[in-house]
C-alpha cells in the first residue's frame, strides 16, 4: 500500500478506503457539497481523482471528513489548545490568591483535552517520607 504522511495510506489508496466506509463517504460528500461540488462528478474531464485527493488533503480540522476520521480530537486545533492553556493558567493565577492556593491545597484541574490523560489512573511517583538523619546518612554512605 502506498504510504502518505506519517503512517497513513496516501493518495488514491487512502481515498478508496475512505469511499468504502459509509460514514466517511457521507462526510466527504458533505464537505464536497459545502465546496459546491459533488462526489458523483468524479472522475470527469474537469475533476480527476487527483483533484479529489488534493481536496481531501486540504481539509481543515473543522471539516466533516476530519471529524469522521479523528472524532473528538479533530475539534482541538492549535487555537483551541492555546485557549485551553490560557484558561488553565488563569485559573492557577486566581487559585494562588486563595487560602487554598497559599497553602498549596486543591490545585485547579486543567480543562480536559482529547487524547490527554487526566491522571486519574496514574500511579503517584515520588512524595515525601520522613527518614531519620542516621538512616539517610547510611543510605547515602556518609
Amino acid at each position: 500500500m502506498a504510504e502518505g504522511r506519517g503512517s497513513h495510506p496516501g493518495g488514491i489508496l487512502s481515498l478508496v478506503d475512505r469511499l468504502q466506509d459509509s460514514e466517511k463517504r457521507r462526510a466527504l460528500e458533505a464537505d464536497l457539497i459545502n465546496a459546491g461540488m459533488r462526489l458523483r462528478w468524479f472522475p470527469a474531464p474537469d475533476y480527476t481523482w487527483g483533484d479529489l485527493v488534493a481536496f481531501v488533503s486540504g481539509l481543515d480540522h473543522s471539516s466533516a471528513s476530519v471529524r469522521a476520521e479523528l472524532g473528538e480530537d479533530a475539534m482541538w486545533g492549535l487555537q483551541e489548545q492555546l485557549l485551553a492553556l490560557n484558561a488553565d493558567y488563569l485559573r492557577i493565577l486566581i487559585w494562588q490568591r486563595t487560602p487554598d492556593g497559599q497553602k498549596g491545597r486543591k490545585f485547579p484541574k486543567p480543562i480536559k483535552r482529547p487524547g490527554v490523560d487526566d491522571g486519574v489512573d496514574r500511579k503517584k511517583i515520588g512524595g515525601t517520607t520522613k527518614v531519620p538523619a542516621e538512616e539517610l546518612a547510611k543510605l547515602l554512605g556518609v
